[in-house]
């Protein structure tokens, strides 16, 4: 797949995109958010599964979630696993087209700086 970027828009907070597998089996998406955003989610609104952090990331900070792996690393090298909320479903891309939605709050004193969700993935094959 080619990476997909969605900003979330200081207005509303939800942004929708669509991911295209063109494999034949789900393929496991590693989701890049870049601050700054306050409890950033992201819904794979196919399945319903919604991974949601308890984390606030600054301008400048990012996190890495691999779904295959289930690691979350700030800033790439950092485990925050323990920011996952309890509950969350990490969201798979069936083969086709694939709705993902991004929310997440704005910081105090930064609301209109929009945080950055950027998917990558490679079409599965069984």
């Amino acid at each position: 797949g080619v990476p997909i970027r969605a900003h979330r828009p200081s207005c509303t907070g939800v942004t929708v995109i669509t991911a295209v597998n063109d494999g034949a089996s789900p393929a496991y998406p590693v989701l890049r958010i870049d601050g700054p955003v306050a409890n950033p989610a992201i819904e794979q609104v196919n399945t319903g599964s919604i991974l949601t952090l308890d984390a606030t990331l600054q301008a400048g900070e990012y996190l890495l979630i691999d779904t295959r792996t289930r690691a979350v690393l700030l800033m790439g090298t950092s485990p925050r696993r323990t920011w996952v909320r309890a509950g969350s479903l990490w969201p798979l891309l069936l083969p086709g087209s694939n709705e993902l939605a991004y929310r997440g709050s704005a910081l105090p004193g930064a609301p209109g700086q929009p945080s950055l969700l950027t998917v990558t993935w490679r079409d599965t094959s069984l």
